[in-house]
């Protein structure tokens, strides 16, 4: 993205960024490690949240505070075509609340691999819709792909 600094495109790059963070480090401890899912599934939790947040930023709407991704993906106003709802829904119960032992049960590795996934499509969505963004400002709208 070819966005000016203190610009909300900027700004959305920065949640952006974030995201493929929160995404990569996700990927890592789903690779290398052989046991606390619950922690991918979290990292997954926060890639979508600040994904769907960049989107907010980059349409200059305010971001709550807030860690509910059903809500932010209404407020972001972004259709089923651009963003799959049962991705949102899957990922909704691993935000801060559900780190706590009892509050949900322990995540195995396959529905960790499937967060991940859902994560990723969450934020390739994102991401398109903030380079649109970016297009209809007259910024390049390249945004980079996330890693696996």
């Amino acid at each position: 993205m070819s966005a000016q600094p203190d610009s909300p495109l900027a700004d959305a790059s920065q949640w952006l960024e974030r995201a493929r963070d929160d995404l990569l480090s996700a990927h890592t401890l789903l690779e290398h490690q052989e046991s606390g899912w619950s922690v991918v599934a979290f990292l997954a939790q926060q890639c979508a949240e600040k994904a769907l947040k960049a989107v907010l930023v980059s349409r200059q709407q305010p971001v709550p505070k807030t860690h509910d991704l059903v809500l932010l993906a209404s407020r972001a106003t972004l259709k089923e075509s651009e963003l799959r709802s049962y991705d949102v829904k899957r990922l909704n119960p691993w935000a801060v609340g559900g780190r706590c032992p009892g509050d949900i049960p322990e995540a195995t590795k396959e529905q960790a691999a499937e967060l991940h996934a859902a994560a990723k499509r969450v934020l390739l969505a994102c991401q398109q819709v903030v380079s649109r963004a970016d297009e209809t400002v007259g910024g390049s709208g390249n945004a980079a792909d996330p890693s696996s």
